[in-house]
C-alpha cells in the first residue's frame, strides 16, 4: 500500500517523506526522506506531521496516511489547486487545507504549511493529541472530493480485499 501511496503522490511534490517509527529502512526505496517521531511514546499523528515538517524544507507538505490504497492523482491535483486559487486571487492562502468527502473530514489527508510547526508542537506539548481537535483549531480551507472511494481506510489487505469485493458488487447508478 505503501508503493501505491507514494506513486500517487510523487508527482506533485519535490521530495517525498515518510514518517514512521518501525522498520524504516523497508520504507527508503519508496522515499527520498524517512524520519521517525521527534516525541517519544507514539503518540500519533500530530506527532507525524511535526516532525515531517520539521525535517523537510518546503513550504507546504502534502500529507496522506498510508492506509488509503484507493488515492490517486485527483488527490494532488484538487489540493494544489485549492492553494493555488488563494494564491492567484489574492487571498491569502491557508495554512491547512484539508480533505473532505460527502462532508466527511479526512484528518490525515492536508496541505499543510510549514508555518503549523508551532501549533502542532503547543497541541504535542499539551497532550492535545486528537487530530481533529487540532485541525478545527486551524481554522482549515476544506477541498471537497466527489469520489469518496479515494479515502476508504484498508489496515490490512485483508480490508482492501473486502472493499474490492464490495465494490465489485454494487450496481451502477
Amino acid at each position: 500500500m505503501v508503493q501505491w501511496i507514494a506513486e500517487s503522490l510523487r508527482p506533485f511534490v519535490q521530495q517525498l517523506a515518510i514518517n514512521c517509527n518501525n522498520d524504516q529502512d523497508n520504507y527508503l526505496p519508496f522515499a527520498d526522506l524517512v524520519c521517525g517521531d521527534r516525541h517519544e511514546g507514539f503518540r500519533g499523528p500530530l506527532c507525524g506531521l511535526h516532525s515531517l515538517l520539521c525535517a523537510s524544507e518546503a513550504d507546504y507538505l502534502l500529507t496522506s496516511s498510508c492506509d488509503t490504497p484507493m488515492l490517486n492523482a485527483s488527490y494532488g491535483e484538487s489540493m494544489l489547486a485549492a492553494l493555488q486559487s488563494d494564491l492567484v486571487s489574492g487571498n491569502p492562502p491557508a495554512l491547512v487545507y484539508c480533505a473532505r468527502s460527502n462532508l466527511r473530514v479526512h484528518p490525515t489527508h492536508l496541505l499543510i504549511a510549514r508555518q503549523s510547526i508551532k501549533s502542532l508542537e503547543d497541541a504535542i506539548n499539551k497532550d492535545q493529541l486528537r487530530a481533529m481537535d487540532w485541525l478545527s483549531s486551524q481554522h482549515p480551507a476544506y477541498v471537497d472530493f466527489s469520489d469518496q472511494n479515494i479515502f476508504v481506510n484498508c489496515n490490512r489487505p485483508e480490508d482492501l480485499k473486502s472493499f474490492e469485493s464490495d465494490r465489485s458488487h454494487k450496481s451502477p447508478d
